[in-house]
Order: structure tokens, then C-alpha cells, then sequence
């Protein structure tokens, strides 16, 4: 029985490749299309095993089809598989398969159409490889990396972004860009991802704050790139953000220091040039007398003259040892809190008596260690400032603790004087900072304390409820504790600002 003419000039012609084979896989015939597909005549594929161009990795896929039974075939049956070339070049093909029975032959024989799909596959392979290496970048990158919607919302999040921030990676899916965002940089990020978004590339990056789990400010770098939907409006941005706290922190002291160093300048300049300007006065006044034959009158200029060079002497002598600090050291030693104390409240010893100071003393017995010079400076600018301060107070009071606060030692000295008004506790630690003019010393004692705290690592602030209700200096030394800090004392209170 021979094919219809029609049907045969359709299969011999078809742009699709086409083949029938036996139920055992021998190819029974194939069409023009088949056999340029895999670079073979007709003639070299007959009676041969689909198999012999199967690619090795798919051939048991192909046999498992062929031991099927013509019952286990129903219907037309699509997969796509690798064929090899006669070339030896890998073909991908789309292929649909049903069982029918061949007119020629009448018997049943498998209709095999195969479409070659070996370019589509190159570029899905291409596209998943490119997605392959994005992801290894996206996820190893050393810079926070997002993908974010238009809402704002996360798509997705690197574990770079979500170390910078402290949030694991399902908590900032669940949030959105502005829920991480400084409070005071959010109108103004706004501004700049609406710029990003209209194509305006005057700004490519924008540095901005966001607020760490922890409740830290982190200063970031952040880059982004939009793209498109067909219409023009935005799908998706690409956005990376790298961590600049560390940059900014620095940048801000360098302004300070900056600062400081300015002030410093104009201050020491003014400070030297008042004891300069009355020696250089009484000096002409020395002379004058001198000539006059007035004794009494130059013994007295030479007191102004000894009074304004002792001035300059102190003022220098502070000067020098707050350079010092950090920077000369002596070999550290070990001591107890008792011991620096002690040696602080000798120096002052002459002043607290003749206030008739009374102290105490209190908190457990601590170990420190480090330069014990700096470390008596440290009791002895505290105790002295605290007396110079304690104003017209009946039974004046002094002491000097220490105490287990948050996990950390927190060191003390209260006094019940004149109290420090809230308005200028933030500039008492500055240099030259007198909040009483008329008051003895140069205003750079507090100013070395806390350069001493600082250089071992500590921080220190003050408590006031304001003038006459005397005042707290608090302080930590982490760096110069010689053993751990005991455990907290149930509601122990002055814990260190944050």
C-alpha cells in the first residue's frame, strides 16, 4: 500500500524534520528536513537505530521509551533531547512523538517530528550561565547589593546588605528601603531616587544615613540603576550601597580636630599675649621708676611681672602635659582604684583642708593598670575641679566611686558645689573652658582628663541638675582594667550615655 501523493509530498517537503520508526527505534524513513538536520542522506539513516544519533547523556531516556509497549504509548508524547550530528556537533530538538500505523507499510510505526531548537538552548544556557554569575556576585559581593521595586520594596537583598544593617535577609523583604532610612535623609533620598528614575544622571550616587537594627547610624554610598518597562516607566532598580561610616567618622574628627586646632590657636594666642602684654606694660613702668628712684613703686611692678611669667609658666606646663597624653608614655604598672585615689586627694591635700572637705571613698576593690602618672593626673584634675567649684557651700562634700554599671566599671567624683548648668555641660571637656572666669587655672585640666579616659578607651560625661545642686563626672576605663568588671549591684544606677 503506498502513501497518498499528498501526503507523501508533505512529508517529503516539510520545513520540520520528520522521521518514522519501527518500534524497536530503526529509522523506517525520513524527509529532506530530517536529514539536513543531522547531515546525513536518507540513504546512510534507513534501517539504522535512532539511537546512533542520540547523544550519549540522553540515550537512557531514549531506550526507556523504545522498551515500552504500543499500548504504553497513547497519544502524542513532546520532550526535548540532544542528537549528535554527523559533524559530532550537539543538535537540541523539540520532539513530538505519537504511535500510528504506517500506509506503506501497515504496521504501526513511531511519527517523529523534530524541530531544532539548538540556537534557542544556546542562548537559555547563555542566560542561565550570566544568571548563574550574577548571583555569585550578587551573594559574595563586598558591598551591600538589592534589587528593588518601584514601591520601594526589596525584591531581593545580598548577605552583605543585610550584615551592614543587622537584619536578616526575610526581615528586609518583609520592610521597605525608607523603613532603613534615617529619618532626617528620607525627603532627601526621595528626591534622588526620583532624579535616578527620570533618566537625570547629574547625580549618579548620593551619600546617605541609615539606621542600623542595633539603632547605630550607618553612612552609606548608594548607587542605582532603573530599568525600564517598555513605556517608559520604571520596573526594577539595581541599587549597591557601600558602608562609608567608618570614612564619615573620620572625616567629621578631621572637621573637629580642625576646629578644636583654630579654636586652640586663637585661644592660646590670647591667653599668651594677656601675661606678655603686662610684663611688656610694667616693665615701662619699672623703668620709669627705676629712673624716678621710686622703690616701692618697682617692688611692685616686679610683683606684676613675676605674677604675669608664673601665669605663663602654668599655662604652658598644662599645655605641654596635654600633649603628652598618648604620646609620652610611661611603662605601665599595676594598682588598685584605692591607691590612684589616695595619690590624687595628696596633691589636692592642702586644698581640701583648708575647706574642710569632708570624703569618702566607696565601691569595691578594683585593679587597674597602665601609666600610673596619667592615671593620678586623671583623680587629681577631677578632685581639683570639683574643689574649685564648690562655691559658698556650708559642709562641702567629696566623693570618689566606682561601680558595676551595664556589663562595664563606671568611675565617680560627686561633689555637693555650685552644679554646672545644662546649657554649657557639653563644652566643660573643650580647652580653655572656664565656666567662671574669675576662677584659678588655666581651663585645660578637664580638657587633659579627657584626653586620659579617651587614650584608655573610655568615655566620660557630666551630671547636674543645674547651678547649686552640685555635680557627678562620670567616666570608664576599659583599656586600663586589669581584671574583668564584676557583676551590677541590683538597681545600680549612672549608666554610660550610649
Amino acid at each position: 500500500m503506498q502513501r497518498p501523493a499528498d501526503f507523501e509530498f508533505v512529508y517529503r517537503h516539510a520545513p520540520l524534520g520528520i522521521c518514522m520508526l519501527a518500534l524497536d527505534g530503526s529509522i523506517l524513513s525520513a524527509n529532506q528536513a530530517f536529514c539536513d538536520l543531522f547531515g546525513y542522506p536518507e540513504a546512510e539513516l534507513l534501517e539504522r537505530p535512532i539511537t546512533d544519533l542520540t547523544h550519549p547523556d540522553d540515550l537512557p531516556l531514549t531506550l526507556a521509551w523504545l522498551r515500552k509497549t504500543p499500548a504504553e504509548h497513547p497519544g502524542v508524547r513532546s520532550f526535548e533531547k540532544r542528537y549528535l550530528h554527523k559533524s559530532g556537533r550537539v543538535v537540541w530538538g523539540a520532539v513530538n512523538v505519537q504511535l500510528l500505523t504506517d500506509p506503506a507499510a501497515g504496521q504501526p510505526c513511531f511519527v517523529t517530528h523534530v524541530q531544532d531548537i539548538t540556537e534557542r538552548r544556546r542562548v537559555e544556557d547563555a542566560l542561565r550561565e550570566k544568571e548563574a554569575i550574577f548571583r555569585i556576585a550578587f551573594e559574595n559581593a563586598p558591598v551591600g547589593m538589592s534589587v528593588i521595586l518601584p514601591s520601594g520594596r526589596y525584591l531581593s537583598v545580598n548577605p552583605k546588605l543585610c550584615e551592614m544593617f543587622g537584619y536578616s535577609e526575610a526581615e528586609l523583604l518583609a520592610g521597605a528601603l525608607q523603613d532603613i532610612t534615617h529619618p532626617d535623609d528620607v525627603e532627601r533620598s526621595n528626591q534622588w531616587i526620583r532624579k535616578v528614575i527620570s533618566g537625570d544622571t547629574s547625580e549618579p550616587e548620593i551619600e546617605k544615613r541609615f539606621i542600623h537594627k542595633n539603632g547605630e547610624t550607618v553612612w552609606g554610598l548608594v548607587r542605582a540603576r532603573w530599568l525600564q518597562n517598555p513605556d517608559g516607566s520604571p520596573r526594577i532598580s539595581l541599587a549597591h550601597v557601600l558602608d562609608i561610616t567608618r570614612r564619615v567618622l573620620r572625616e567629621q574628627e578631621l572637621v573637629r580636630k580642625t576646629e578644636e586646632m583654630e579654636r586652640f590657636t586663637y585661644m592660646i594666642s590670647h591667653d599668651l599675649k594677656s601675661p606678655l602684654v603686662t610684663i611688656r606694660t610694667f616693665l615701662g613702668y619699672l623703668e620709669q621708676d627705676l629712673e624716678l628712684g621710686k622703690g616701692d613703686r618697682a617692688t611692685q611692678d616686679m610683683g606684676f611681672i613675676r605674677d604675669a611669667t608664673a601665669k605663663m609658666g602654668r599655662l604652658l606646663g598644662d599645655l605641654l602635659e596635654v600633649s603628652r597624653v598618648g604620646r609620652v608614655m610611661n611603662p605601665p604598672v599595676e594598682l588598685s582604684f584605692a591607691e590612684v585615689v589616695q595619690e590624687g586627694l595628696k596633691a589636692v591635700a592642702g586644698a581640701l583642708a583648708q575647706r574642710r572637705v569632708a570624703v569618702q571613698v566607696t565601691g569595691p576593690p578594683v585593679r587597674l593598670r597602665g601609666d600610673r602618672q596619667r592615671l593620678e593626673e586623671l583623680w587629681q584634675n577631677l578632685i581639683e575641679n570639683a574643689v574649685k567649684y564648690l562655691g559658698d557651700q556650708g559642709a562641702p562634700s567629696l566623693e570618689l566611686g566606682v561601680e558595676p554599671v551595664a556589663g562595664e566599671l563606671v568611675f565617680s567624683v560627686r561633689d555637693n558645689g555650685m552644679g554646672i548648668d545644662p546649657r554649657h555641660q557639653p563644652r566643660i571637656f573643650g580647652l580653655f573652658e572656664q565656666l567662671d572666669p574669675a576662677s584659678e587655672g588655666t581651663g585645660l585640666g578637664l580638657a587633659l582628663v579627657k584626653r586620659i579616659v579617651e587614650l584608655y578607651g573610655g568615655r566620660i560625661w557630666v551630671e547636674s541638675a543645674g547651678a547649686g545642686q552640685g555635680a557627678c563626672f562620670r567616666f570608664t576605663l576599659p583599656a586600663a582594667l586589669a581584671e574583668p568588671a564584676p557583676a551590677p549591684r541590683p538597681g545600680a544606677a549612672g549608666a554610660p550615655p550610649g
